[in-house]
């Protein structure tokens, strides 16, 4: 098993996202972990974001 961890913008898209994941069988399970703060550099400017974690956890062949 793999545990692959990702951010989406918001629950909606975290939410369609893992049902999608789960439908084509490509996880087992994704966990959505919400109010996660994301800091980063873009446009050589540090921008601060509200996302979603999702942590996904799958087979390493899919």
């Amino acid at each position: 098993m793999i545990i692959a961890y990702s951010t989406a913008p918001n629950e909606t898209i975290a939410n369609e996202i893992a049902h999608y994941l789960i439908n084509e069988k490509l996880a087992a399970c994704v966990n959505l972990i919400p109010q996660v703060k994301s800091i980063y550099h873009w446009d050589n400017k540090i921008i601060e974001d509200n996302e979603v974690l999702m942590m996904i956890k799958s087979e390493k062949s899919k």
